[in-house]
């Protein structure tokens, strides 16, 4: 729909008719709301705000565990490391 309303001399009924169907849409539509929807509450718009699902399941009995172990070195060298 054309709404170019620069000049009114040329404004036709039918864009008359649709701008004033549109503005009184909208007018009904904000007044069909309650005014409690309309004000922002305390509340966040979302149950989690930060919770960022997993993409997979991660294994539950799985547990890193550090223990001394001994490493081969090559040379017949050993040392200690923390695997």
């Amino acid at each position: 729909m054309n709404t170019d309303c620069g000049n009114l001399d040329s404004i036709t009924r039918r864009t008359f008719v649709g701008a004033t169907g549109a503005s009184l849409g909208a007018l009904a539509a904000t007044l069909a709301l309650p005014v409690q929807a309309l004000a922002a509450s305390g509340k966040p718009a979302v149950r989690y705000p930060l919770h960022i699902p997993p993409l997979a399941d991660t294994p539950t009995n799985y547990a890193l565990q550090a223990a001394p172990s001994v490493v081969n070195l090559g040379d017949d060298s050993q040392a200690s490391a923390l695997a």
